[in-house]
């Protein structure tokens, strides 16, 4: 009896929460603007991973169309050493530029900046793999936001 009181509760509360999807028909108008051009310019992987999350916005006609100008740029630093001078702990900081140009006018300029601290680990190629992975998740985050202000541009 009480695991019924309980599921009906959890029901009630959760239909009457206020969630909507991002992309429900109910805010696709707020997304409704399309990329004409993008220039890439910076890191490949940062820029591949963008391109992706961008896709469904590529030249589909709509009220507004945007041209993109994107420059990404991925740097590791040393962060700690131990004391015979072995790397403990590395940071991989990505800078990713972007212009947003309408008509070949200035609308905005945005600047993400994003750090990600990390232990070094003894076998090589689980690092590269482990520095992509971070990459490849901070691309993801960026492009989520980056597509968030531009709809949110007026």
């Amino acid at each position: 009896m009480v695991k019924k009181i309980f599921l009906i509760f959890l029901v009630c509360a959760l239909t009457g929460c206020g969630y909507d999807a991002i992309y429900s028909k109910k805010n696709l108008k707020l997304y409704d603007f399309s990329i004409n051009k993008v220039n890439f310019t910076g890191d490949k992987m940062i820029n591949v991973k963008l391109k992706q999350e961008l896709f469904g916005y590529y030249k589909s006609e709509r009220a507004k169309n945007y041209n993109l100008d994107i420059s990404t740029k991925s740097n590791r630093e040393i962060v700690s050493k131990n004391a015979k001078g072995e790397i403990l702990i590395f940071q991989n900081m990505v800078e990713i530029i972007v212009v947003i140009k309408k008509d070949d006018s200035l609308i905005k300029q945005l600047k993400f900046l994003e750090k990600f601290k990390y232990s070094n680990k003894e076998d090589k190629f689980q690092l590269n793999q482990y520095e992509k992975e971070i990459k490849t998740s901070i691309a993801e985050n960026v492009g989520k936001q980056l597509i968030s202000k531009i709809a949110a541009l007026q």
